[in-house]
């Protein structure tokens, strides 16, 4: 697990590099192209929120934000889920029965968290939004999210996943009482 996190920590740090080195040449190009504003560009992330520790789970949310001129920075949550001993970051395949029972809870969270939200969707509905966002040909590599500390899943989307900026930032939770049908066996709470 140690070498896991030095990696992941290490791997956040290249990522971060790469942040400054083009926000640094935004800021190169301003000054060649003539512009006298001092623009703040910046790149950053940090863990925000722990959610499972034990031994089995190591699950943690992650905030980013990075500014590079325009109207506003573009920022997100993600989040990051080790298996406390092999050190291997979890797949949400590991956890959830299904991608279709996944959507259909994440759209029931939805209309409870946020209920006369769906208006302020790019569908304009939480079930289409979700099957656009999150195409089957990516399986479950476009869901975002981390187990909390009563072992229900957090599910992170930034501004423009669900709807415009305007909208903000969407959190869903989908606690284990309510979809029981979507955990599976292996991660189980004692």
């Amino acid at each position: 697990l140690s070498r896991a996190l030095d990696a992941w920590n290490k791997h956040e740090a290249q990522a971060a590099k790469k942040g400054f080195d083009f926000a640094y040449k935004c800021k190169n190009g301003d000054r060649q192209g003539g512009f006298l504003e001092d623009i703040a560009y910046f790149d950053y992330s940090v863990i925000t929120k722990w959610g499972r520790v034990d031994e089995s789970m190591i699950s943690f949310g992650s905030f980013g934000i990075s500014y590079t001129g325009g109207v506003h920075p573009m920022h997100g949550e993600g989040g990051t889920t080790f298996d406390a001993k092999t050190g291997k970051e979890v797949p949400l395949a590991a956890i959830v029965t299904s991608r279709e029972a996944l959507l259909r809870a994440l759209a029931a969270a939805f209309r409870t968290q946020y209920p006369g939200r769906e208006e302020d969707l790019f569908a304009y509905d939480i079930e289409e939004q979700l099957k656009r966002f999150h195409t089957p040909e990516k399986g479950f590599d476009t869901f975002s999210w981390y187990m909390g500390t009563r072992g229900e899943l957090v599910f992170l989307y930034p501004p423009y996943a669900l709807g415009p900026y305007s909208s903000g930032d969407f959190t869903l939770t989908i606690e284990r009482a309510d979809a029981p049908e979507l955990f599976t066996e292996a991660y189980p709470l004692k």
